[in-house]
């Protein structure tokens, strides 16, 4: 089976050299595929060809009907290059759970580290630890989650009709939006803090 990357490099190079050759994509029954009913990797299933990113299915073009079909770089199955399609409808996604994960981080260790210049002091007698600034965020949660299933939830299943409000991709895209603005405007204030702080 070896690695995805090398099933997906094999589809990039098979869809450029037909490209090159002046190979043109017709039906999708022109489109090479295992007539098996399984696929040829073990456990796995087909996928059906789909329309998009049309340019990759050179890559399943069977240019010699007499040639062998076992070369991968020189002629894929419908079910690999739909395998590297989906890899990259989803590398948008993961793109950007780069800057969630940036944010959990910073909430998690630089966090801690602002708490302890702040002041923490709760009356006279009481100072927060600054590993217990951690806390609130757990809270914020918890105050925020009801508000949004009880407000938010009701009032877009009204407009679009959807049971939870937003699909699943969009309530990640939304989460993800809400992740990367907050960064950015911590980013903004750290950086008025430190001009701030050299000019003292």
């Amino acid at each position: 089976m070896g690695s995805p990357f090398t099933r997906f490099l094999q589809v990039i190079v098979a869809s450029l050299i037909n490209h090159f050759r002046g190979v043109d994509v017709g039906s999708e029954y022109d489109l090479y595929e295992v007539k098996t009913k399984e696929y040829d990797i073990l456990g796995a299933s087909k996928l059906p060809h789909t329309a998009q990113y049309r340019f990759l299915d050179k890559a399943a073009v069977v240019t010699d009907p007499e040639s062998s079909t076992n070369n991968r770089w020189r002629l894929c199955t419908v079910t690999q290059v739909e395998e590297f399609k989906c890899f990259i409808r989803i590398l948008p996604i993961w793109a950007l759970t780069i800057a969630l994960s940036l944010s959990f981080s910073q909430l998690s260790t630089f966090f801690i580290s602002q708490a302890r210049t702040m002041d923490r002091n709760l009356g006279h007698h009481f100072t927060i630890p600054p590993g217990s600034i951690l806390v609130f965020s757990a809270v914020n949660a918890i105050i925020l989650v009801p508000i949004y299933e009880k407000l938010v939830v009701s009032n877009l299943c009204k407009h679009n009709g959807h049971p939870r409000g937003l699909t699943s991709l969009q309530r990640m895209g939304v989460g993800l939006f809400v992740s990367i603005f907050a960064m950015g405007l911590a980013a903004l204030v750290e950086k008025r803090n430190a001009v701030t702080m050299l000019t003292l």
